[in-house]
């Protein structure tokens, strides 16, 4: 694992919080999806525990979540490891993006 030190550079604060919080949300929704019985991986389990703070890390909203679904989404299915992926909560999600890209599609 690594860490991200210290603050952000002049004009890079949003960047940072933004990779900040993407690695934050997956690196837990995987140690989740790994020490959880697959069954107990629905997608309103997980946001009860990313909302709670884990030791440096801060809690994540619903909405913060929901956010980064389509990175969430990608992580998981680019690892070899098939834990994340296999989970009620990357499931959820990616249904989430695809009716959110069918509804854009369809207003366009």
């Amino acid at each position: 694992w690594y860490r991200l030190e210290g603050g952000a550079g002049a004009g890079y604060e949003r960047v940072h919080g933004l990779a900040r919080r993407r690695f934050e949300i997956c690196a837990r929704a995987f140690i989740l999806a790994v020490e959880m019985e697959p069954k107990q991986c629905t997608f309103k389990a997980f946001v009860a525990l990313l909302a709670q703070p884990y030791g440096e890390m801060r809690g994540y909203s619903e909405k913060e979540i929901i956010a980064e679904r389509r990175f969430i989404v990608e992580q998981a299915n680019s690892m070899q490891d098939p834990n994340l992926k296999a989970t009620k909560f990357v499931r959820f999600l990616r249904d989430r993006d695809a009716k959110s890209s069918a509804a854009a599609a369809a207003a366009a």
